[in-house]
């Protein structure tokens, strides 16, 4: 994304990577994602890592705001 810069003059690009943030909230593991997916295919990979049948792993798109909520992490390394 480009910026201006109001003193300066000029533009600045913006390179940051937004982590995907992870919360779990009762028996649920709640995943924020900063980037569009193909739902379908990520909740096929999520059951078949798991060892659950397809159908076990509910999904639901929502729009978050991961810093304004408390329990939400930054996903590390594996």
């Amino acid at each position: 994304m480009r910026y201006p810069i109001g003193r300066f003059g000029g533009d600045h690009e913006a390179h940051a990577l937004l982590p995907v943030q992870i919360r779990h909230l009762d028996d649920r593991l709640q995943v924020a994602l900063p980037a569009a997916v193909d739902a379908v295919a990520l909740q096929a990979e999520l059951a078949q890592r798991a060892g659950l049948p397809a159908g076990a792993v509910s999904m639901r798109q929502a729009q978050v705001a991961p810093w304004m909520d408390a329990g939400w992490a930054p996903l590390g390394d594996p």
